[in-house]
C-alpha cells in the first residue's frame, strides 16, 4: 500500500515507458529484500491511477505487454 500511496506526489518522476508500452509508468520499490515493479497509468484530469501489474522483475515487461494487448 505504501508503494501505491507514494505514486501520487511522485508520478511525474517515475519511469515512463516507450514503444508498445508508451504511456505506462513503472515505480520500482523494495520489500523484504526483493525488488518489485508496479506498472500504472495516471489521468491527471480525472485524478485517477490505473494499476496494471505488480511483481518481480523477471518477465515483468513481457507479461505486461501481453496483458495490455489482450
Amino acid at each position: 500500500m505504501e508503494a501505491i500511496q507514494s505514486l501520487i506526489p511522485t508520478s511525474r518522476h517515475n519511469g515512463r515507458l516507450t514503444g508498445d508500452l508508451a504511456g505506462v509508468r513503472v515505480h520500482k520499490f523494495g520489500h523484504m529484500g526483493q525488488l518489485y515493479l508496479l506498472a500504472y497509468e495516471t489521468d491527471e484530469k480525472a485524478q485517477v491511477i490505473t494499476i496494471y501489474a505488480i511483481g518481480g522483475r523477471e518477465n515483468f515487461y513481457r507479461d505486461l505487454k501481453a496483458y495490455l494487448k489482450s
